[in-house]
């Protein structure tokens, strides 16, 4: 899963931040509907990085 989050441009830092709270099935299903959008995510780093730290701050918070 790693590997794939690299290929979005998704930071290190925020994987490891994040990953644990977002777990396994949700993270899959981000990189499922990112890979849908495909060529409509112009910025890579930008889109797919505040989606997952959107996504890991609410799973942390609840």
């Amino acid at each position: 899963m790693l590997l794939r989050l690299r290929g979005w441009q998704v930071t290190d830092a925020n994987v490891i931040r994040y990953a644990k709270a977002i777990g396994m099935e949700r993270a899959n299903k981000l990189l499922y509907e990112w890979q849908l959008k495909g060529k409509e995510i112009q910025d890579k780093a930008k889109y797919c990085n505040t989606v997952w730290v959107r996504v890991g701050k609410a799973a942390m918070e609840g």
